[in-house]
């Protein structure tokens, strides 16, 4: 959830009074309580026929409001109306309302005018259930927010449902964002906001549709006011008018389809259209321009200084003891990085929870092993400045808390830490949050865009955090071909990167160091490639022998014994084969046509399979899979599907190599055919024929 700042502002010290907004005097695009009978009669959204539900208009309006007592503050106000077409969609009519409430109440946003009806069509009339106070309740979400929950009745396939309400809000450093999509389709979606010329917002839009209405204009006001007369301190007080302007913004959304989400995504929410505000300056009269936002400098800087960040790196005492027993004997700067990572690592155990601040004291941490990555990570930094080697700390933000906007200097869109130790020219990148993972491997869920590297003095650069190391899947099959077609013979497989450690987790079986299930991401794996659920793919695990379980520096090797005749086919003097057989690729994971957003892989990849048979006797070689090359032109991403046969061995190898992580939505085109490339090439057979 957003954090959101208090921010009191009174203008001269006097009393204000804001004139209504022009904006508020637009007719309201829907009138509450008020359904089209159209709306009511439909049976499917003809732009999207499979859809359960569709938002047939979302409205939010927000303006500010001035008083003595409480200063600035603004109204948001949301009115909605969704079409229910089939019962797939009846949890749309239970919603959910966070509030904001500062740390010790000192001061909340209120929640108020919640109202809903529910519309059906009965006996042909319109007929619509009203929402009763007493079906809205509240839930204490955690010491911050406040969860309003309600439902609406009677709803059924053919409801049209609608609900509005308004919040009162202090925290002016974050106006309410708004999203235009969701994951059924919108037919009008529009948001308008209204601000003082006082305030001046950042307005950060995102997704991959453009807008249909994207209006700016302004509106002349003026400030009633009253004050102390100084040239007659006898007399009283004199009123006052100050003229503003109201600086308006309309955007609209029409026709927006449903998000799917698509494979190889980090969070939803960097691809939703959508459009946050921050604050960036104030200018009110008689105190001048001042700069809200801040710069990265100053977040670092304020890091620096916060005791469960700076204070914790920077605590030498309790630590250095035991920096000086993990390095003794180990001489050179390298040595005395691996000793102290692989004491944190293995030390102490992950407890699945992100942040950037320590929620423990050093000396706590260290009588009982157990945090958060940012305990751990802020203690391996801690560790390695004893020891004297160059280290930085870096803030990144995770895979599902949404990419890091670099423009915007923001604490909170943070939520992870590392280490940056930097050896001569070598820049090396650690996370000690889970014993099976080398050096420079960091947590899957870490592989995020860039993280910001905090140096000394408030200076700072970015780094990738995508910089892993290959995953790569190499299988080797050497296999007899016998005269009944049945295939014969062995496989080994090496792995390395995060498909071994996504294995070694399923062979040590030790759920607590599982951060998160790479299968999911992993479709070209050689072993979860068929939607096999966890009992099958426990029963595929065991017909291995592996090599290298944990030495976690060292690739994954596994080999095992195959016999079988699912892939081949005996048809008179002929046997067909397709000679990929168990390691075949059948699905290309790209079903749509088009996407409007990035393909993230997380991390580079590489697929091969060196495959040789012998052909029995007896048999020549009737017909072979052809052989092709794909490859891009910058050469970040190549195919190969090579076939040759020497009297009566046949060699084949497909060997496929995705160079980078994150694909723009121009090359998905190209990439989802060289997918459907790979899937062709290994549905070829091999035919031999009886002599």
């Amino acid at each position: 959830m957003k954090v959101f700042t208090c921010f009191h502002t009174k203008v001269l010290a006097l009393s204000i009074l804001l004139l209504p907004f022009a904006v508020l005097a637009q007719k309201a695009p829907m009138k509450f309580g008020e359904v089209d009978a159209k709306q009511l009669a439909m049976k499917s959204y003809e732009k999207d026929p499979n859809a359960a539900a569709v938002i047939l208009g979302d409205y939010g309006n927000t303006y500010f409001v001035y008083s003595d007592e409480g200063g600035f503050r603004y109204i948001f106000e949301r009115h909605t109306r969704i079409k229910i077409l089939r019962k797939e969609a009846y949890d749309k009519a239970n919603v959910e309302i966070a509030t904001y409430t500062s740390t010790g109440n000192s001061n909340k946003e209120k929640l108020t005018e919640i109202r809903g009806y529910t519309h059906n069509l009965e006996g042909g009339k319109a007929q619509k259930v009203k929402m009763e106070k007493s079906q809205v309740f509240e839930t204490k979400y955690n010491k911050n927010y406040l969860i309003t929950k309600f439902s609406l009745s009677n709803v059924k396939e053919g409801s049209v449902i609608e609900y509005s309400y308004t919040i009162t809000s202090d925290f002016l450093f974050n106006l309410r964002s708004w999203t235009f999509q969701s994951d059924i389709p919108t037919v009008h979606s529009e948001y308008r906001v209204s601000v003082p010329e006082y305030f001046g917002y950042v307005q950060i839009s995102q997704g991959y549709k453009p807008y249909d209405v994207n209006e700016k204009s302004s509106s002349a006001g003026s400030i009633a006011s009253t004050s102390r007369d100084r040239d007659n301190p006898g007399s009283g007080f004199q009123r006052n008018e100050t003229n503003y302007a109201n600086n308006i913004n309309i955007w609209v959304q029409k026709n927006v389809p449903a998000f799917k989400n698509e494979k190889f995504i980090t969070t939803e929410e960097d691809y939703l259209v959508k459009m946050d505000f921050q604050l960036q300056s104030t200018n009110f009269p008689n105190s001048g321009y001042k700069s809200v936002l801040g710069t990265w400098e100053k977040l670092i800087t304020d890091l620096e200084k916060e005791e469960s960040f700076g204070g914790f790196i920077n605590r030498r005492g309790p630590t250095k003891e035991l920096v000086a027993v993990t390095i003794a004997g180990k001489t050179t700067p390298k040595d005395k990085m691996y000793g102290i990572y692989e004491y944190v690592r293995k030390k102490f155990r992950y407890d699945n929870r992100d942040g950037i601040y320590a929620r423990k004291k050093i000396r706590e941490l260290l009588d009982k092993p157990a945090g958060s990555s940012a305990d751990i990570n802020l203690l391996l930094i801690n560790m390695l400045k004893e020891a004297d080697l160059e280290v930085f700390p870096v803030i990144s933000s995770t895979r599902r808390h949404g990419k890091v906007n670099e423009s915007y200097p923001l604490v909170d869109r943070f939520n992870y830490v590392t280490a940056m130790v930097k050896l001569g020219e070598e820049l090396h990148l650690l996370d000690a949050t889970d014993p099976m993972r080398p050096v420079d491997m960091l947590a899957y869920d870490a592989l995020n865009g860039n993280g910001l590297v905090m140096m000394p003095g408030g200076k700072y650069t970015w780094v990738s955090m995508m910089q892993a190391p290959r995953t790569a899947n190499v299988t080797v099959g050497n296999y007899t071909i016998l005269p009944e077609g049945e295939v014969k013979g062995t496989t080994t497989i090496q792995y390395k990167g995060y498909e071994a450690l996504r294995l070694r987790k399923k062979l040590i079986k030790n759920p607590e160091t599982v951060k998160i299930d790479l299968a999911q991401e992993d479709t070209t794996s050689l072993i979860k490639k068929k939607n096999e659920d966890d009992s099958e793919l426990e029963k595929e695990i065991k017909k291995y022998t592996y090599k290298n379980i944990t030495d976690f520096e060292k690739a994954l090797e596994a080999a095992t014994q195959v016999q079988t005749s699912e892939y081949s086919q005996v048809n008179g003097d002929f046997i067909y084969i397709t000679p990929m057989l168990m390691h075949q690729t059948k699905e290309n994971p790209f079903k749509q046509e088009e996407r409007t957003f990035p393909v993230d892989f997380a991390h580079t990849r590489e697929t091969g399979y060196y495959i040789n048979y012998i052909i029995p006797e007896g048999y020549k070689i009737e017909e072979l899979p052809k052989s092709a090359r794909f490859a891009w032109g910058d050469g970040t991403v190549k195919y190969d599907f090579l076939v040759k046969a020497e009297e009566n061995r046949i060699q084949l190898v497909s060997k496929f190599i995705i160079g980078k992580a994150v694909f723009e939505p121009e090359e998905y085109k190209d990439l989802r055919n060289l997918f459907g490339q790979v899937v062709s090439k290994h549905t070829e057979q091999i035919v031999l024929k009886k002599k």
